[in-house]
Parts: C-alpha cells; structure tokens; sequence
C-alpha cells in the first residue's frame, strides 16, 4: 500500500497534526506501507483563479505552474491519502482548502449533474476512487466542533457521486481528537503514550484492511484531557488558567 499524507497545519513539523499522524503513519509504515509525508505550507501552491481552465482548454491540467499538479499526481498514484488539519473557525485550514480546490477540482468535467437530489460534476477520471483519511483536532472537544468540517467534505463526496453510486471520494475513516493542544505541553506527554500505541495500531489496520473502523475512531475521539484523568470542568480551568499566566508573562516582559 502506497500512503501520501499531507499535513495542512501551518505549524508542519511542530504542529499536533504531526504529533497525530507521526505514530499513525509509523504503524503503517511497519505494517509494509510506503509511506510519504508532504506538508501544505511547504508547497508553492497558488490559490485557484476560477479560470476554468482545467476544464475546458487544458483537460485536467492548471493553468498555474507550481506544485500543485505534482501533489495532485501523488493524490492519484497514492492507494490512500491522509489530510490532516487542526479545526481554524469550525472548519479546515486554508492550507487545506487551497489543495483540495487546486488538487481535486481539475479532476471534474465541468458539465453539470443531479444524482439523488444532489449536484455536482461527473469525474474525469471514472474508474479513480480517491481513498482519503481524515485527521483532524482541535482546541475544543465534541461533535458540534467537528461537524462543519465533516459537512463540507462529505458535501464534496456527494459531489462526485456517479448514477450506480460509485464514488470518486471515499473515506476510510475520521479520526477526530479534541481537546489536541495539550500535545504542545511536553510535561504532560507521558500521558499519551496509549493514545500513540492506539495510533500506531490504527495505521496497521489501515494496511491491513483499507480502513480505519468507525470502533477504531471513536475510541481516538475521546478527547486527551481523558488520557490525564480529567473531567472536562479541569480540562476549561487548566487551559484557562495556562492562557492567563502566558498573557500575564508578556505583560510583565513588555512592561
């Protein structure tokens, strides 16, 4: 199995994304996945012009020359892609954004399609299915945090529906960690060893059986401050009151 993940947090190396994905993709590896890292911020990826172009005068291909075509390449020859992004304003990074528009979008035909009450555009490739990974986390824990994100992208899933309900987007799993910025704090990183065993043992069942099962990612949904034996009242107090003594550190600094 051949793994392309892109890490879309502006922080790339240092970010919680990483400190996610790294033991996943570990585990993968290990299982006998080639596996490869690519991080979003690094890429010279221009937002999309909305020229239509890759449509209609260059089939496939952006007008832009930059690296977009060569992760859209990767994409393509990858058996699963991992998008990995912490949650900015309820929804994906626009690191994020701006590879998927630049990536998937020159990979529709332009022509307008309704399949089960839903529009969207026929695939340019009908025989590709893009088997895609989701990791995300953030600051905040709970469905409702997590749910525009999953909208959108299950939204561009139906968009690629065909007729006998193949799929040109296919998720394999959501893993969905809340309360994600206490990976920052290296005293308490003891405290995840379990939660890195899990995701480790999580990439190995991707190799092994394509997926990530929905058992597997709600056992990874439960949000850190349960790795520490917190309620989520401590979990509020403890972040609250780290926020307060940073401010108050640069105040005095500055003062």
């Amino acid at each position: 199995m051949k793994i392309t993940a892109f890490n879309c947090s502006p922080r790339m190396g240092t970010s919680n994304s990483e400190k996610i994905i790294g033991p996943l993709l570990e585990g993968a590896r290990e299982a006998g996945a080639e596996v490869e890292t690519l991080y979003a911020r690094k890429l010279k990826i221009a937002p999309c012009t909305g020229c239509m172009t890759c449509w209609m005068k260059t089939p496939g291909v952006c007008l832009q020359k930059d690296d977009a075509d060569m992760a859209r390449r990767k994409m393509m020859d990858a058996d699963v892609v991992v998008l990995a992004t912490p949650i900015y304003f309820f929804n994906m990074t626009s690191y994020m954004k701006n590879l998927m528009e630049r990536t998937i979008l020159p990979t529709a035909l332009p022509f307008l399609r309704e399949v089960n009450g839903r529009f969207g555009h026929p695939s340019r490739f009908p025989d590709r299915t893009l088997n895609v990974l989701l990791v995300a986390n953030a600051g905040f824990w709970g469905e409702d945090v997590f749910a525009p994100l999953l909208q959108t992208l299950e939204r561009c899933r139906e968009a690629g529906l065909e007729e006998d309900g193949r799929e040109h987007m296919h998720f394999v799993g959501n893993i969905l960690v809340g309360f994600g910025e206490i990976l920052q704090t290296e005293p308490f990183g003891h405290f995840f060893e379990p939660l890195f065993e899990e995701l480790r043992a999580a990439g190995g069942e991707l190799v092994e059986t394509g997926e990530v099962s929905r058992a597997t990612c709600e056992k990874l949904a439960e949000p850190l401050f349960t790795y520490m034996n917190m309620d989520a009242d401590q979990a509020v107090q403890m972040a609250n009151t780290y926020f307060e003594n940073v401010i108050k550190h640069v105040e005095e600094t500055q003062a």
